[in-house]
């Protein structure tokens, strides 16, 4: 198996997920677009994690990939090829089904409560997810669950959390790669004056990370197995 894996910025890298490759003896193509990156052919690909940034899905003009991600990430799901998004990944991946990303009504920082939905029972590719949980959480868009996905999961203001579509695409709005410093760099590209606060928001807590890895892992392992 080899997997693919989209940066979109440099920022938000694989962070945990290149771990988890490494642990199972995976393949990569780490394919950074911010570097000058362009997206793959189809038939090279297997399995594909669309990571999140800082960017919304339809800034085209200032990250021209943008564009060709979204068309190979719609060819990948009508093709059945394994596909993993992530905050920007999911949301990418609920316009390629026919959702609408918009501005949430509130955007979500911190380590936010995610709620297990009871229809996550019909998909094995949700089987991971607790009935409650706490997962890193940094972003400003939000989307309505694509027609013919599952609905996996949700927070108290933004409902679509997560989703499987099909037997092999799995999403998460919320974070749940993200490693300490993965966060450090987040809090360090936002003004002097908000990085205490976001400090106070994420680290009284980093007992939680070890716990968001462990059930990230076993998200991967499900999905690159289905």
């Amino acid at each position: 198996m080899r997997l693919h894996i989209f940066q979109h910025e440099v920022s938000c890298g694989p962070a945990n997920l290149l771990e988890w490759t490494k642990s199972r003896a995976i393949e990569i193509n780490w394919l950074q677009f911010h570097k000058g990156a362009t997206v793959p052919s189809l038939d090279e690909v297997e399995a594909v994690v669309i990571l999140g940034g800082p960017m919304n899905a339809y800034m085209d003009e200032q990250f021209p990939h943008l564009k060709a991600v979204r068309a190979f990430t719609r060819e990948a799901l009508l093709a059945e090829k394994k596909v993993f998004g992530i905050c920007l990944g999911a949301q990418i991946m609920a316009d390629s089904l026919g959702s609408r990303v918009v501005r949430a009504p509130i955007p979500e920082k911190g380590w936010l409560e995610v709620t297990r939905r009871p229809e996550a029972a019909q998909s094995p590719l949700l089987d991971w997810l607790p009935e409650q949980h706490r997962f890193v959480s940094w972003h400003g868009d939000t989307f309505a669950v694509p027609e013919g996905a599952i609905h996996g999961a949700s927070s108290a203001d933004c409902p679509a959390q997560a989703f499987a579509w099909g037997k092999h695409a799995l999403a998460t709005q919320f974070h749940p790669e993200a490693d300490v410093p993965t966060l450090e760099g987040w809090i360090n590209d936002d003004p002097e004056e908000a990085r205490p606060a976001l400090r106070t928001l994420f680290f009284p807590h980093e007992d939680r990370f070890e716990a968001q890895k462990h059930l990230f892992f076993m998200a991967l392992d499900g999905w690159i197995n289905s």
